[in-house]
């Protein structure tokens, strides 16, 4: 199995984060396309049909677990621009992983790790003969 791992400077904004909606797009922008940016640079030849991820945020104050997913969706839909896997639906993310590690103050960080994984063989597709 093939892995990839990107890790982004800076944190993105939580859910929880306080502030106009349009700046928070901006924001969730700008992630994206750092993402795909970094993820390209290591893009298989084929997007991988079926994948794991491993999220971990290292900042300085815990992050609730659906917080900290759902911080990283501009970072998981970057990767999916830069070809890495074919989608970010169930049928193609077997699981995510999200951790939450300490770093100093101003220190914080985003790993990204992308997990190549055997795609389910369809039961339609077999064929005894």
């Amino acid at each position: 199995m093939s892995s990839i791992t990107i890790e982004l400077k800076g944190l993105p904004p939580t859910p929880n984060a306080r502030m106009h909606w349009r700046a928070k797009a901006k924001h969730n922008r700008q992630w994206r396309e750092v993402a795909r940016i970094m993820a390209s640079r290591q893009k298989p030849p084929q997007p991988w049909p079926r994948v794991k991820l491993e999220l971990t945020r290292y900042s300085s104050a815990p992050c609730d677990q659906d917080n900290n997913i759902a911080s990283l969706k501009p970072v998981i839909d970057g990767i999916r621009d830069a070809g890495i896997m074919v989608d970010d639906n169930p049928n193609c993310v077997e699981s995510i992983t999200a951790r939450w590690e300490t770093a100093k103050q101003n220190e914080g960080r985003v790993r990204v790790r992308v997990i190549e994984r055997m795609a389910p063989v369809e039961k339609d597709t077999v064929t005894h003969e």
